[in-house]
């Protein structure tokens, strides 16, 4: 009877020994936050250009670049002489599509869907092979949906910010999920 607890005691401690061995290794190459090599984490910002046809839309997603950069804290907006990588964006398209209308006028929308699209490139500025350069290069999204209300001009002006808010989460979390070259 002894030596059966005997046995018992040493299988479980085996097994725990498994379990541990197994969870540790399992997770050895596991990270936590940014894969950006920390090389390439000071980053110059140009003004964002702005092809939309839409005035202003460029303001927003500057301003809403910057407040993501800053909230999500891998990335350091530094001077262009100090950079080690560039974020440029170009604002393309800027669209309102309708998206639910009055149920006494069939002619008139009552909410509406906002997209901004940007074109973006991040590129390391000391990449030892050029052709190497660019770390992130793709078009991006964001969109918000508002309603009417009174007044379409005020409820569009109201619905901008927090389209360039999205399109701007979506830049820097690839940025800073990029894989280091």
């Amino acid at each position: 009877m002894h030596k059966i607890a005997d046995n018992l005691k040493r299988l479980a401690i085996f097994s725990i020994s498994i379990f541990i061995f197994a969870s540790i290794s399992g997770c050895a190459n596991y990270k936590l936050g940014t894969t950006l090599d920390p090389s390439l984490r000071d980053v110059y910002v140009p003004n964002v250009r702005n092809e939309s046809g839409q005035p202003g839309v460029e303001i927003e997603v500057m301003r809403a670049l910057t407040k993501e950069i800053q909230r999500e804290g891998t990335l350091r907006i530094v001077s262009e002489e100090n950079a080690s990588t560039k974020l440029e964006v170009t604002v393309v398209g800027y669209k309102q599509d309708s998206i639910r209308y009055s149920s006494r006028e069939s002619s008139l929308s009552e909410e509406y869907r906002m997209v901004l699209t940007a074109n973006v490139t991040f590129a390391s500025l000391n990449a030892p092979d050029p052709s190497k350069a660019i770390i992130v290069q793709r078009v991006f999204e964001g969109d918000k949906t508002f309603l009417r209300g009174t007044d379409t001009i005020t409820a569009r002006q109201r619905c901008l910010p927090f389209a360039a808010e999205e399109v701007a989460e979506e830049i820097i979390n690839a940025c800073v999920s990029a894989w280091g070259f």
